[in-house]
């Protein structure tokens, strides 16, 4: 394996890693929010999908970025 070859792989793996992460972080805080705010907000679905998206969101680009992050010397 060349050198290319290993940084396309390493990249694949971060991009892989970042989208589980914020797949996962969306799915923990879109269902939380909504099933806290369901006895007070009726229509909690719609405050608990856009913090779960914004909180996944979050999650995936901190993800990638501390992945992508080069080792200091």
């Amino acid at each position: 394996m060349t050198q290319r070859t290993l940084r396309r792989d390493a990249r694949g793996s971060v991009a892989l890693w970042s989208l589980a992460a914020g797949a996962v972080t969306f799915l923990v805080v879109a269902v939380a929010a909504t099933a806290l705010l369901e006895d007070v907000f009726w229509p909690s679905v719609f405050v608990g999908v856009p913090l779960g998206v914004l909180a996944g969101a979050l999650a995936a680009v901190g993800t990638a970025y501390r992945l992508e992050e080069k080792p200091r010397s």
